[in-house]
């Protein structure tokens, strides 16, 4: 903590006293000062890779694609205090995840030598894929940290009045020493959601709605 973070926080502590002793003022609340100086926010990079075999499967076919982010919660983990014994936490992406989530989709709809465009453009075969879940739990195991990873993604093809939906989802979990620097793991998130978007491809039933 900086000194001007220490600084602002003996400031506070002392209009608190001095409020507490004046009937007529209101006392200062602490969740500000913890959410300003006690929670850890980190941001995490997500960019998961795509592993999809190549094949001439979409014949050169356009599809509309769109991804949406339907997380209630856009924090994807939290933890600390506690728990653990170290500093509360909260983890969040750097940036947007359906942007992320629909480039790698069209890398992996380009291997399969589908073209993709924006889903307005396109309206008699789409591909619509929703983010459900990204979320990144951590507890305690003995001297360990525990950390299990979920995503869920909905996926849904509309090829000229026919359609088909498909639920894709990925865990994965590790445990390792309590040390502040592997929080947070970036790369089992991003293998996790890799997996998920994976799970798509292979779809076979996905993929002929496409192609057909």
């Amino acid at each position: 903590m900086n000194i001007s973070a220490v600084f602002k926080i003996f400031v506070w502590i002392a209009l608190f006293f001095l409020s507490a002793c004046s009937k007529n003022s209101p006392v200062p609340s602490l969740p500000s000062i913890e959410s300003d100086y006690l929670v850890q926010r980190y941001k995490v990079r997500i960019d998961p890779e795509i592993f999809v075999r190549p094949s001439d499967v979409g014949a050169e076919r356009t599809v509309g694609l769109k991804v949406v982010d339907m997380r209630p919660d856009l924090t994807i983990g939290s933890g600390g205090g506690s728990l653990l014994q170290i500093r509360k936490f909260t983890i969040s992406s750097d940036g947007n995840i359906s942007e992320v989530v629909g480039k790698k989709v069209r890398e992996g709809l380009k291997r399969i030598q589908f073209r993709p465009k924006p889903y307005a453009h396109e309206k008699n075969r789409r591909m619509k894929i929703e983010v459900l879940k990204i979320h990144d739990r951590y507890y305690e195991d003995g001297a360990q940290i525990g950390e299990r990873i979920n995503v869920s993604l909905k996926a849904g093809c509309l090829n000229q009045g026919k359609r088909y939906l498909g639920k894709y989802s990925s865990e994965n979990e590790q445990k390792h020493k309590i040390v502040a620097g592997n929080i947070p793991n970036t790369q089992l998130i991003n293998a996790t959601l890799s997996l998920a978007l994976q799970k798509i491809f292979e779809d076979r039933k996905m993929i002929q709605c496409l192609a057909n």
